[in-house]
This record gives structure tokens, sequence and C-alpha cells, in this order.
């Protein structure tokens, strides 16, 4: 049985019975659509050589391929802005049980960064997955692993501080106390839950002494 080569690319176009794809080689490649599949405009594929129509029935239109090369441009434009998005700094969270972190989250609020503010945090976040989640997720894993390193008993304070790094407005506040008021409850842990909003610079001291933060 003869094996193909895989071509990977974008669709640039769609039509009724195949569609166009731009190959990460750069070429414009006309495939036949196989039954049920409708691929959309701007989707990455992945498809095999035998599924490519023959060179001969290929685009021949210069306009046509102006068209397209116009389309990836726009996509690549798209791409790369969701990209900067989703790795650009909004807010950064203090969390402070005895271990005191630094969560810096993108606008989704998607953990970007995780910085140990003192010796308990370094050890406490070797048990942390802090990677690919929310702010959320991390404030449930620090919450559940202070309880199991015993930084949290059955009573005791959970202080936080958010800042906006953009001036974007903190619309997210009470749904953070309501996350971590739902943690301590499946814990059975009655913790007093502090969150204050500060300005940036008010911010950059804090960080230097979080202990501070107690004294609200």
């Amino acid at each position: 049985m003869m094996n193909y080569d895989k071509l990977h690319g974008i669709v640039m176009e769609v039509q009724k019975k195949q569609y166009i794809i731009l190959t990460n080689e750069g070429d414009f490649k006309r495939v036949n659509r196989t039954k049920g599949y409708m691929p959309e405009v701007g989707e990455e594929v992945t498809i095999s050589e035998n599924d490519v129509v023959e060179k001969k029935q290929l685009i021949t239109s210069v306009p046509h391929i102006i068209k397209l090369i116009a389309v990836a441009f726009l996509i690549v434009i798209v791409i790369n802005i969701f990209s900067a998005r989703s790795t650009e700094a909004s807010y950064a969270i203090i969390l402070k049980i005895n271990p005191s972190v630094e969560v810096i989250v993108n606008r989704d609020l998607s953990v970007l960064e995780v910085n140990p503010l003192n010796q308990e945090a370094e050890q406490l976040l070797q048990t942390i997955e802090e990677e690919d989640v929310t702010l959320y997720d991390f404030s449930n894993q620090f919450i559940q692993q202070s309880i199991t390193s015993g930084y949290l008993n059955k009573e005791g304070t959970i202080a936080s501080v958010i800042v906006s790094l953009n001036d974007k407005n903190i619309s997210f506040e009470q749904d953070f106390r309501n996350e971590l008021t739902s943690r301590l409850a499946v814990e059975s842990v009655q913790a007093d839950i502090k969150i204050k909003q500060l300005s940036e610079d008010t911010y950059n001291t804090l960080k230097e002494n979080p202990e501070q933060i107690y004294s609200w």
C-alpha cells in the first residue's frame, strides 16, 4: 500500500467540493473535501498529498492568488494579536496564608507566572501545578496544599491583594472571593478572607513585605 506524505497548512477558501490551503512551505493547494467535513477559513489542517488536486487543476488566476495572499496576511495578523493578548500580564495577585505567592495572570485570568515571596511558598509550589491553569485553579490548589502542609487549619486567614497592571478595571474580585469561599467550604475550613485592590505603586512596595497584608 502506498504511503502519502502529510501536508500542514491553513484553510484559505472553502468551495462546494474542495477547499484551498496555504501550506507551511508557502504553496497553495486545492484539496478534495471529504463527505461530511466542512473546514473553516483560518483553520489549521493536516492532509494527505493524495487528497491534493492535480497540478493542472490548480489556481491559475493571478487576482485569485492575490486575494488568497491577502487573506493569509490578515489571518497571520489576527493570530499574532490574540497570541500577544494571551501572554500580556494584566493583573497581579498576592495570596497569603503563611506561604505567600505572587500570581501574574492575563486578561482571561490564565496564570502566566507564579513567584514565591517566602521560603514556605518555595516549598509549597513544588506540589502545585502552575502551567495551563487559571487563577481559580491555582488558588484552589494553593489552599488545598496549605491545609495538607499544616499552614491553614480549621480557622485562619487568607489575605489577598489585586492590582491592575495596565489600568484595566478589576471586575473579578467577587468571583475570586466566591471561589475561595467555595474551596474553604469543601475543605471544611472557616477562614477569614480579606481581599483588597491596590495601586501598582503601593503593590510594588507591599511585595517587599507581604506581612503587612495582615495589618489592614
